[in-house]
Parts: structure tokens; C-alpha cells; sequence
């Protein structure tokens, strides 16, 4: 073994420390090996390696990690925008790298987000459902989609292990390329439609099972076809075995339905006009990056293709607000706000008007924009400001409110407007906290931001929102 090691490093120079070493043998006995052994499973580069299923015991030190990793009494100290940045910098971060290797069982992920959940919401390790304002799985979509960004740890390991799938039809030359790994049907689900296969020599293409023709496989082009190949070969079978004397044609086997032959002929006619070329080798293509190559964050963005987001998220995104005013209005967004309604609704008080008008039910949208009020404040604001003609009408919703407006001033006026919408939707929700709360509202709406001084403040964070100099 010695022997072996120093052949190794005099080729490629890399000297094995045998002081630091243990060797982990698979069905050696010790006479066979006078030396320390160690047995499975054991740790190769952080992650645990193993000849069988790892268990319970041996993952949770996976979760014990993330656990203390969490502030303790710091977290009373930090607000909610601070602890969603360091759940996305930090606690979500540590499952990264042993995710790349190693198909997490589920009940791993629901430890993780339980953890990760209650620090969000709580500042502590777990949360009760009462606790937790939105759905975790809104929580983790992507800011553009009406989330906040925190990873979605079991699409972030199925996005991360799709590298393997890439370089193993990419890398011919790596030297594990012909050892035989364990599936995961999901990734390799996932994998199937997210390439396109463009047909040179046809010697790296898959016939049956890859996306060569238009687009498409003949699995989705003909499945009535494909059923009737054996499953061997259907995954070894390439183009050019294929075209090259119409072997495809005896891969075919069951019963002749007319539906089958109806597309069997269809079939030949369009491989009729395909034409190898032998010096030319076959590209695969990644349909989500602009770049054609994979990439994770393109593979994870892709596991959200065709949800829709939040009314408002993609300008929430880039505006110009301290955290704390985006959480907020991201609340606001989702209609997760406690206001009077909400709270009437799970018995907190009495009843549920508005806190400014008394007239109407209190919800998010009356309150920040429909409300007398409220409409005071953003006539008197746009007056001074942008335009009047931008004033919320009575039964204005947020999002539909702020998009619409938006639109219709130049564009570089729009940074300075979503700025001043977020902020004094956060200074009515504060003047609504202290009508609640403390009772020291103010009667006159002049008092606090009529006159002069709503034009100063609109002035002050239009100045703010102002993108820096240089």
C-alpha cells in the first residue's frame, strides 16, 4: 500500500501524510492489513462515506450543526429583515456541501427548515404555527416570485447534484465517468428535460431517450413506439447506432397496433432527412442559461418555472428601503398584516373599523390607501412632489395601486417614487400603531403631515431614494 502511494505521488506530486491517514477496507481482514483501519462509515472531505443506507444517527450531526449555529441571546437583539439575511448567508448555507454529494433523506429537510423556520420567525430554534405569519414554502421562493429568497434546501440539492448528470455526458475524460452511480429519479427526471441534444457524429446522443429531434425525444414524439423497446436498450442505443442501417427498427417489439405503425411511418420520414456529421461531435445544450451550460442557480430557478408570483415582488425587489420597510411592505403584498380585521378574526379585540376613519373594516388595502386618511396624506405628498392625479382612489388595492402608478412617470423618476410609496405606507402603518397601541395619534392630519412638512419628508426621501453619485 505504501508502495502504491509513492508511485502515486512521484506521478502527480501529491505526498500522503501516512501519520494522518487510516484506511476504511471493504471485506479485508485485519491480517490482510497490518495497519490502522478504520471502519464505515467514515468522513472523506466533511461528508460521510458508507457501503450502506447512512442512518439517522449518522446525518444528525448535519442538523446538530446548523442548530449551534444559532445566535443565542443575540437574536432578541435582531428584527426579522436581519435574521431572514443571516438564514440565507449563513444556517442555509452549511447543508451546501454535503447536498452536492448526497440525496438528503426528507426527514433531514424538515429538521433543517423546522430550525431555520423558527429562527425567522422567533429568533429560536422551533416556531409554532401561530407564530409563523406565511407559509414556509412562499417563505422560500425566489424575491422575484413574492418569496424571500431563503433557499428551498431540498430543490437547492436536486438543482446542486444535477452537476454529476452534466459532466457525465459532457466530461468524457474524467476518470469516473464509467463508474456506476445511484439514480436519484427525480435529478435525472429533471435532467431529461432541461438538456437538448445537438446531433453531430451522433456518437455521444442517446437515440431513444434524448431531446435530438425538434426539440423533443422519441419518447415524447412517439411513446407508443417507445414502450416497445426493451429498457436496456433503450438507455445505451445512440444516434448513430441507430440511423446506421435502420438498427432502430429492430429495437422495436410487442405487438403491431395500427397507431403503431401510423407512427412508425411518421417516424421514418422525419429520420429520413437527418444527416450525420462524422466531424462534427454532439453538443448538449442547457435550456435555462443564456450560456447553453449548466449552472445551479439556473437549475434551481428552473424548479419554479411556471408559478406566479406575488402582484408587486419584481418591484419590491430593487427598491430602495431600509429592510425593516420592505419586510413590511412584503407583509402588505401578501396580506399577512395583523390588522383590526385580522385580529377581530382570532379574537384579539372587539371589533374590527378602520383606526383612522371608524367607517369601514380595517384591511391593508383601506388602511394604507382607501382611508380618508390615508388619501390625505398621498394627495397632499404627490401634490408637493410627483403628481396629484396619482392618488389612490377609495377602493385602491397596494400592489395594482403602486404598479399602475408607477408606469405612468419617466423612468428615472420610478426608483424615487417606489421609494416614497414603501416608506410612507411604513410611517401610516406606524401612525396606526400608535393609535392602537398607545393612543397618541394625532387628531389633525395637518399636525403631522400637512403643509410644509409632508412636502419636507417627500423631499427627504426622494433625496434618499436618489441613486448615489458616482
Amino acid at each position: 500500500m505504501r508502495d502504491i502511494l509513492n508511485l502515486f505521488a512521484a506521478a502527480s506530486g501529491l505526498y500522503t501524510n501516512l501519520t494522518k491517514c487510516t484506511f476504511s477496507p471493504i471485506r479485508c481482514s485485519q491480517e490482510d492489513l497490518a495497519i490502522v483501519n478504520n471502519t464505515f462509515p467514515c468522513k472523506y472531505l466533511g461528508i460521510p462515506l458508507s457501503i450502506h443506507k447512512l442512518t439517522k444517527a449518522q446525518l444528525q450531526p448535519l442538523v446538530d450543526k446548523v442548530a449551534n449555529r444559532l445566535p443565542t441571546w443575540k437574536s432578541g437583539l435582531i428584527n426579522r429583515p436581519g435574521r431572514v439575511a443571516l438564514a440565507k448567508s449563513t444556517l442555509a448555507v452549511i447543508p451546501v456541501h454535503i447536498s452536492i454529494a448526497i440525496g438528503l433523506p426528507p426527514w433531514v429537510f424538515r429538521a433543517l427548515d423546522k430550525i431555520i423556520k423558527g429562527f425567522v420567525w422567533c429568533g429560536t430554534s422551533s416556531a409554532s404555527g401561530g407564530n409563523c405569519v406565511v407559509a414556509w414554502d412562499k417563505v422560500c421562493r425566489p424575491t422575484e416570485l413574492g418569496g424571500l429568497g431563503i433557499p428551498n434546501l431540498r430543490l437547492q440539492g436536486r438543482a446542486l447534484r444535477l452537476r454529476w448528470n452534466w459532466l457525465r455526458r459532457t466530461d468524457h475524460d474524467t476518470t469516473w465517468v464509467d463508474l456506476p452511480e445511484k439514480q436519484d429519479a427525480a435529478v435525472t427526471q429533471f435532467f431529461a428535460a432541461s438538456v437538448i441534444a445537438e446531433v453531430g457524429d451522433g456518437q455521444r446522443t442517446l437515440f431513444w431517450t434524448d431531446n435530438w429531434l425538434r426539440g423533443k425525444s422519441i419518447a415524447q414524439l412517439a411513446p407508443a413506439i417507445f414502450n416497445g423497446v426493451p429498457a436496456r436498450t433503450r438507455n445505451t442505443r445512440t444516434v448513430a447506432e441507430g440511423l446506421n442501417g435502420e438498427t432502430w427498427i429492430r429495437d422495436i417489439a410487442g405487438t403491431r397496433t395500427f397507431q403503431l405503425i401510423r407512427k412508425f411511418l411518421a417516424l421514418v420520414d422525419e429520420l429520413q432527412a437527418i444527416h450525420l456529421d462524422p466531424d462534427q461531435r454532439d453538443r448538449l445544450i442547457w435550456r435555462w442559461s443564456s450560456s447553453r451550460e449548466y449552472t445551479a442557480a439556473s437549475a434551481y430557478q428552473a424548479f419554479f418555472i411556471g408559478q406566479v408570483g406575488a402582484a408587486g415582488a419584481r418591484e419590491l425587489r430593487p427598491a430602495r428601503a431600509p429592510p425593516k420597510v420592505k419586510f413590511f411592505i412584503w407583509l402588505a403584498l401578501l396580506d399577512r398584516c395583523w390588522t383590526n380585521v385580522r385580529r377581530h378574526r382570532y379574537g384579539l379585540q372587539q371589533n374590527d373599523e378602520c383606526s383612522f376613519c371608524s367607517q369601514l373594516q380595517e384591511i391593508v388595502g383601506h388602511l394604507l390607501l382607501g382611508c380618508p386618511f390615508s388619501r390625505e396624506v398621498w394627495f397632499k405628498l404627490l401634490r408637493n412632489t410627483v403628481s396629484q392625479r396619482l392618488t389612490p382612489y377609495s377602493e385602491a388595492q397596494l400592489a395594482d395601486w403602486w404598479c399602475s402608478s408607477r408606469k405612468q412617470l419617466p423612468k428615472d423618476r420610478r426608483k424615487q417614487f417606489d421609494s416614497l410609496v414603501l416608506l410612507v405606507s411604513w410611517e401610516l402603518w406606524k401612525e396606526r400603531n400608535r393609535r392602537v397601541f398607545h393612543q397618541q395619534g394625532k387628531v389633525n392630519i395637518t399636525d403631522r403631515t400637512g403643509g410644509s412638512s409632508a412636502v419636507n419628508r417627500a423631499k427627504f426621501i426622494l433625496s434618499w431614494a436618489r441613486s448615489p453619485e458616482g
